[in-house]
């Protein structure tokens, strides 16, 4: 547990500082989406259901693979972690007008306070 904890500290500084390297290639998420639901393992411990919504029509992307499976991962881990009982959802959309496709993780835990979700996204400015 303890190495899991110093790799997500070591990442988040080398996004930081920007010494993350990006290696995009076409991928198809509909694949990787189902690669992370194969693996995905629900707490036994706890009464939680697992809500999985993607457009039947997603589009390949151009992207890091690993990466965008980590981060997807990582926001299912937390809200799984952090939600006693209820849903946790994992949507992915498809704006053809815009031509983007949205990764939504969503879950019906207590959330985080408002003046926490200021200091955690500044990281990421």
């Amino acid at each position: 547990m303890r190495w899991v904890m110093l790799n997500n500290i070591m990442e988040a500084i080398f996004l930081q500082t920007g010494k993350t390297e990006v290696h995009k290639k076409a991928i198809n998420p509909a694949v990787t989406l189902e690669a992370i639901k194969t693996n995905l393992r629900l707490p036994a411990d706890k009464a939680l259901e697992l809500a999985w919504r993607r457009d039947s029509e997603l589009p390949m992307l151009i992207s890091d693979e690993p990466k965008l499976r980590r981060i997807l991962e990582c926001l299912l881990d937390n809200a799984l972690k952090f939600t006693p009982e209820g849903t946790v959802s994992l949507r992915a959309d498809y704006d053809p007008n815009r031509q983007t496709v949205a990764f939504t993780v969503q879950d019906t835990g207590i959330g985080i306070a408002a003046e926490a979700q200021k200091r955690i996204s500044e990281i990421f400015r």
